[in-house]
């Protein structure tokens, strides 16, 4: 996978700490390291979003998302998040027992998706790790669609905007439960 001088950059800001905005699947997101607890509460700030509701972990493979899910999974659970979806589909799936309850929220699962997005899957390469991923928005507010559709507050506040297109900002992720096939959202 070739990966751009761009990504590059981004993927050194995330693993000194820094909280980044890129495209996504679906709309332009915040993200950072889930390793960094600093970092995470950043992000939560800069979206005044509460703590309780947990946040979603994009990675490109599956080894990018195993330490944060429960060993319990099946093959067959794992055949499901990694499959190539027709539309992008974040699964909520149980947490591992240390995953941190910033990324989880008030809750025993974890959101997490595989990205199929260019950009967002070479910064997940290039830096190494699944990437902490919230729309980026102030809580209640539409997410942005495009880089220059970012509110200010939330370009200002970051350190690094990867400026790339979203896949589909007209249609957020699918959210679905792993173990009970519920869809959440979609």
């Amino acid at each position: 996978m070739e990966v751009s001088r761009d990504v590059k950059r981004a993927a050194a800001v995330l693993k000194t700490g820094g909280v980044i905005a890129y495209p996504t699947d679906t709309v332009f997101g915040l993200g950072c390291l889930p390793t960094n607890v600093a970092a995470i509460q950043t992000v939560l700030d800069i979206k005044k979003r509460s703590a309780s509701k947990g946040l979603i972990l994009l990675g490109a493979n599956r080894a990018q998302l195993e330490p944060y899910i429960s060993t319990d999974l099946s093959d067959a659970d794992w055949h499901a998040i990694t499959a190539n979806q027709s539309e992008p589909t974040t699964w909520l799936v149980p947490a591992a027992d240390g995953a941190s309850s910033l990324l989880r929220g008030d809750h025993v699962t974890i959101a997490v998706r595989i990205t199929r997005h260019p950009a967002s899957c070479a910064l997940c390469v290039a830096a190494n790790s699944a990437i902490v991923s919230t729309s980026a928005n102030l809580s209640g507010q539409s997410p942005a669609s495009a880089w220059d559709a970012l509110p200010v507050e939330i370009s200002k506040s970051v350190d690094l905007v990867l400026n790339d297109t979203c896949g589909n900002p007209d249609q957020p992720s699918r959210i679905r439960h792993l173990k009970n096939g519920n869809l959440l959202r979609g």
